[in-house]
């Protein structure tokens, strides 16, 4: 036990470094880490937001599966970066407030990337002090502490180095029991929602592995490796089933081209902020220049800085005449990594255009693989010094060097990021009210930016008017409104389409927005439009006006948006975008009154011929009126008159829902080329739409069986298994007859 005393004695240094640093989020009175970005503020619309409607569906016994309130209804888990299956956010999300739960998470996050770090610097054979360095230049390196901001990110990444300690593990003892701990810990990383971590993960894990098994020979844990790889992935069926349906209805579908697939590249200019992290501008101040003006250059993404010290301590690793064959393959993963995090501007550019590196943006994420990398160099250099038996003036050192290094890496991030009051920020006040109904908002991202590229984050003013007044997606779930767009890391198809026929109807520049026809803002039911610009329009009302540090934010009303479900009686066809867009430009498409179909549906089709051909009365009155309304299930009572009709919702056309009449299923169909609607017989009728996605359901499926498989396959308690797999087990699990040093 008292060999393990030092090692307790490191596990609690690192706990005591996270609450020193993340303390403030708790008191004494909690706060939220609401950095803005370019145009938004990816902590507040996206991160806290998305949390926020995980922790609203846990607490109901349900899963975020579909929000009917932003985009006009979107599939959430599908999109993946909720996190949902992340045992984290299971846990901390499910029992906690949702501001306590976020705050835990990411201390949680740095945590674990400190003790993962630690636990593979041990399994190199480094001393405790050494490993213990290594775990706080990783844990507070610019990388995850610039990326608080982006909960998913860094939840994803935090795995990255306890799958390479496993591997490690793996090569080390055989497979048991690390092979299906490693294949666990691949699935939950997956879990995490930030598939880019994953890839990035198995890549230097990957390496790891062929390079042990190219110089150890060890064949069987290469296969283990393999097989362990191979569950993790089907392990996370839940999450990839689903997420490979939105992909499919994206705007992607097949991955990024060159010039979106290397956006975000780090200009070689940025490894001087390997030597000083503001070398290039602060955007707390205002001074680092715009991603469009610096060759797609962001801060949080490019800048990997690890402190001085352990630079230093690199650099004996590197003098050493004695070259360990982890430093030479620590050496090469930092080298290619900076390569590719070069991204467009990399004489290995082309790499950008094949799958799966295609599937991702932000090549300068490379950087985690970097900084992981110096981490690992670092630790050989300190352990030069620990090796040293000369008394106790080295050891001395080496401790403050270590003090120091935690000192340098806190100090230079402490006053980085804008912390503002949860409960002020969760609570609108009268003055601040919203209007009730679908919101559309125009020139947020310019308001902000002008500010933010001009003056930084060191103003909180302007930022608390955009987050909380704007009704800016996806920011509004925190205050229970409506929201026609959506934030998210990938769009829908059919939504991009719609979208850009609004922008070109409502364009707008630095100074004001004209409406040059109101067809898709009340084709689409958007009843009021919050701008940060004056708005030319003949339809629009102007409701309210607000000025905040230069800042105004004007509220319009639209009086002609049609209802969320509605009965139309009167269709016309397209068979192709172009053809639909001409459509609806034709004078004879009336809204609230006529209805797009696709041609493909209405050919041969009994239900949608009459509409399309004029055979049924368009001025036959008729009524809907929605009786339940929850996030996956919408109830209407529909009294068709005596002629049938099209009942059009506005919410978006998505696999999974499946619509009944009377108890009948019925099919969906797209229309208005995002919507949805049924055709229903004349008289009354009860329709229920339900979102009960199939991908879901067998994903779930197979996560419960792939788990249960790895379960037996590891340890089959009751000999259950087939001789010859017990062999195979019985040999992936004998340990290596050349351990590591």
């Amino acid at each position: 036990m008292r060999r393990r005393y030092p090692d307790i004695a490191a596990i609690l240094i690192l706990f005591l470094t996270v609450g020193i640093f993340f303390f403030r989020l708790f008191y004494p009175t909690p706060h939220l880490i609401l950095t803005p970005d370019f145009g938004r503020s990816d902590a507040w619309h996206f991160s806290f937001a998305t949390k926020y409607a995980l922790s609203q569906a846990l607490h109901t016994g349900s899963l975020p599966l579909w929000r009917p309130d932003i985009g006009d209804g979107f599939p959430l888990l599908a999109e993946g970066q909720t996190g949902t299956y992340f045992l984290p956010n299971l846990l901390l999300f499910s029992q906690l407030p949702p501001v306590t739960a976020y705050n835990l998470a990411l201390a949680l996050a740095i945590l674990t990337i400190a003790l993962g770090t630690y636990l593979a610097a041990r399994l190199h054979g480094h001393s405790w002090p050494s490993s213990l360095l290594s775990a706080i230049v990783f844990s507070y390196s610019g990388l995850p502490i610039l990326q608080l901001t982006h909960i998913t990110l860094l939840q994803g990444m935090s795995l990255l180095p306890l799958i390479i300690a496993l591997t490690i593990l793996l090569f080390r003892n055989g497979a048991f029991p690390w092979m299906a701990l490693l294949s666990l810990t691949i699935t939950q990383q997956f879990f995490a929602g930030f598939p880019q971590a994953t890839f990035l993960t198995m890549l230097l894990a990957g390496a790891y592995a062929c390079w042990k098994t190219y110089t150890d020979r060890k064949y069987g844990a290469f296969i283990a490796f393999c097989i362990a790889s191979a569950l993790g992935l089907i392990g996370a069926a839940a999450q990839i089933l689903p997420s490979w349906e939105f992909l499919r209805m994206s705007t992607n579908p097949s991955g990024f081209d060159f010039l979106r697939a290397t956006q975000y590249s780090m200009p070689l200019i940025h490894l001087l902020t390997f030597i000083n992290p503001y070398a290039l501008g602060n955007p707390r101040w205002g001074t680092y220049p715009p991603f469009y003006a610096f060759g797609g250059s962001i801060f949080w993404e490019n800048t990997a800085y690890i402190g001085l010290i352990p630079l230093c301590f690199i650099c004996v690793t590197w003098l050493r005449r004695r070259k360990v064959p982890e430093v030479v393959f620590y050496t090469v993963v930092l080298l290619t990594s900076l390569l590719l995090a070069w991204g467009r501007y990399s004489p290995a550019y082309i790499i950008f255009t094949l799958w799966p590196f295609n599937l991702f943006r932000v090549p300068s994420r490379f950087l985690w693989l970097a900084a992981f990398s110096l981490s690992m160099l670092a630790a050989f250099g300190s352990d030069v010094v620990v090796r040293m038996k000369k008394g106790i003036g080295l050891q001395a050192l080496l401790w403050l060097s270590m003090f120091l290094a935690f000192l340098q890496l806190t100090q230079s991030w402490w006053n980085y990021h804008l912390l503002l009051p949860a409960n002020a920020m969760l609570t609108l006040t009268h003055q601040e009210t919203l209007p009730s109904g679908k919101l559309y908002t125009v020139g947020a991202s310019g308001a902000h930016n002008a500010v933010y590229i001009t003056h930084g984050s060191q103003q909180a003013a302007p930022f608390i008017l955009l987050y909380k007044e704007s009704g800016s997606p996806d920011a509004n779930i925190l205050y229970h409104e409506d929201q026609h767009d959506v934030y998210a890391g990938r769009f829908l198809y059919r939504s991009m389409i719609a979208d850009s026929v609004l922008s070109s109807l409502m364009p707008f520049d630095t100074q004001s927005a004209t409406v040059s026809s109101d067809l898709m803002l009340n084709l689409l039911g958007i009843n009021h439009v919050i701008s940060y610009l004056p708005v030319d329009s003949p339809t629009l009302i102007l409701k309210d006006t607000k000025t905040v540090s230069a800042i105004t934010r004007r509220i319009y009303d639209n009086p002609h948006a049609v209802p969320r479900a509605y009965l139309v009686r009167e269709a016309t066809t397209a068979a192709s975008i172009n053809e639909a867009l001409t459509r609806l430009d034709d004078r004879s498409f009336v809204v609230g009154r006529s209805a797009l179909l696709e041609t493909k549906d209405v050919a041969g089709n009994a239900r949608l011929l009459p509409f399309a051909d004029g055979t049924i009365a368009s001025n036959t009155s008729g009524s809907v009126t929605i009786t339940h309304d929850t996030d996956t299930t919408l109830s209407l009572s529909v009294n068709a008159g005596g002629y049938p009709a099209l009942l059009i919702l506005t919410d978006t056309y998505y696999p999974g829902w499946v619509a009944r009449i009377d108890g009948s299923e019925t099919p969906i169909y797209p229309v208005n080329i995002k919507q949805r609607a049924i055709a229903v017989p004349a008289g009354y009728h009860t329709v229920q739409f339900v979102y009960q996605p199939h991908s879901v359901s067998l994903g779930l499926t197979i996560t419960i069986l792939t788990e249960l498989i790895v379960a037996c396959l590891m340890v089959d308690p009751f000999g259950l298994l087939p001789d010859t797999v017990q062999k195979t087990r019985r040999m992936l699990m004998r340990p290596s007859r050349n351990p590591d040093r």
